[in-house]
């Protein structure tokens, strides 16, 4: 049997060794700019990696400008754009595990970033924080958009730059509601190939992961129950992604989404497992 590693959408695989190099440039100058630089080129190593690894891309030829020439000027949002809303029990219902799961997400993004920003995180945070997400998630389906909610990628930025201003989180928000209007921009950030975002995203998720930890640390008591409890629920998490289609299509829909959520399987097996362990 012959396996086909299509990695970068390349059957013959001419691009791999060019790509890895992209990423591997990508990451080390993403590094290098949140260490080394002075000022405040030094809160700017994701744009710094994007820039050097997107030309890269380009003197290489991975970088596909059809999308970018096909997307108008400018754009104003329409409402309702897919039609009238229709309103089925189980689409809402399988909707409601995904933003569950997204609400488990969004509880650690906040203690994550209340531990980088050294400031303090309570319930009522959190419920405004969610109420809010549930509000913006509100307002783009009703402009036909993706339901919106905190990212991890930003916390690991945070992490990086060391900037954890509202203010700036605020001017960056009205600034991507700028660009959101301009179709071409759109079209530029869809251009950035996969290694580009592969080389950013190791320093960032590996952010957050230690991020997590150092939560984790500072938080819990790592005796043997609560070990057993991480460890093993850490290690459903990161499996749950990895499991087949083919398995995931015996469960029902709403099961097979959560099941796909390593966040989710994380999440509900700790507490599972708080719940039966006693100490």
């Amino acid at each position: 049997m012959v396996i086909n590693y299509n990695y970068f959408a390349d059957a013959s695989g001419a691009t791999i060794l060019p790509s890895s190099i992209i990423a591997l440039v990508t990451f080390i100058t993403t590094i290098l700019v949140a260490l080394k630089a002075k000022g405040t080129f030094r809160t700017m190593p994701v744009i710094a990696g994007v820039l050097v690894g997107y030309i890269m891309s380009i003197a290489f030829g991975l970088v596909d400008f059809s999308l970018v020439k096909s997307l108008p000027f400018f754009s104003l949002p329409k409402l309702l754009p897919w039609g009238t809303p229709v309103f089925d029990i189980s689409a809402i219902i399988i909707l409601l595990f995904a933003f569950m799961v997204s609400i488990i997400e969004s509880v650690g993004d906040y203690h994550a970033i209340s531990t980088i920003a050294d400031l303090p995180m309570d319930n009522k945070k959190i419920n405004r924080g969610i109420g809010s997400e549930g509000l913006s998630c509100s307002i783009a389906g009703v402009f036909g958009a993706c339901g919106t909610t905190s990212y991890s990628e930003n916390i690991g930025l945070v992490a990086l730059t060391r900037v954890s201003s509202v203010q700036v989180v605020q001017i960056g928000a009205g600034i991507l509601i700028l660009f959101s209007l301009i179709p071409k921009f759109s079209g530029l950030l869809a251009s950035i190939p996969a290694p580009v975002l592969g080389g950013l995203t190791t320093a960032l998720y590996g952010m957050i992961g230690v991020t997590g930890l150092k939560l984790i640390k500072d938080r819990v008591e790592l005796n043997d129950r609560n070990t057993l409890i991480l460890a093993s629920s850490l290690v459903l998490g990161l499996g749950a992604p990895q499991l087949p289609a083919e398995f995931l299509a015996n469960f029902p829909q709403i099961i097979a989404s959560i099941l796909a959520s390593g966040m989710a399987v994380g999440a509900i097996s700790a507490i599972i497992m708080d719940q039966l362990l006693k100490e």
